[in-house]
């Protein structure tokens, strides 16, 4: 079985430019754990998931650097406060530490998207074409539609 064949393909996306807000919104009004970022031509340029951005707009801590001599402190940051700062910065600032997104193209076997999940515990896999824009998506529950399908017939 090919990934075209039980990949999702009315994929709701992030722009590059759009902000954290945006994003949030989008999750919660489609109801998603992720989205692909793309560029202008619908080009894939990273994946966010609600985790990232969570981890993205929760308060810094309390603490203190000390680099000989020079001490910094950190006050602890306000949830409200780290709210109103955050989301409105840009997308590009939670993605920027994601290495190489992990992709699959359409053309690819079924097995390939369920080593991919099994084996770094991803969520959700974009699909992309030739040209790296994205044509679908696979997640965790799509292959577990796909086998439980296989198993009843």
């Amino acid at each position: 079985m090919k990934v075209s064949q039980f990949m999702k393909t009315n994929v709701i996306v992030a722009k590059k430019d759009s902000s954290v807000k945006e994003t949030l919104e989008t999750l919660v009004q489609h109801k998603i754990g992720g989205v692909p970022i793309v560029d202008a031509e619908n080009k894939l340029v990273g994946i966010v998931s609600d985790g990232d951005l969570l981890r993205f707009v929760n308060p810094n801590e309390e603490s203190v650097y000390d680099f000989f001599t020079f001490v910094f402190y950190n006050p602890k940051e306000e949830l409200l406060d780290s709210l109103k700062r955050r989301t409105h910065e840009p997308l590009s600032h939670v993605i920027k530490h994601h290495q190489k997104v992990m992709t699959l193209h359409p053309h690819e076997d079924m097995e390939k998207a369920l080593a991919i999940l099994a084996k770094y515990h991803y969520k959700r896999i974009p699909v992309v074409d030739n040209e790296g824009k994205v044509v679908g998506i696979i997640s965790r529950g799509d292959i577990l539609r796909e086998i439980n399908q296989i198993i009843i017939d």
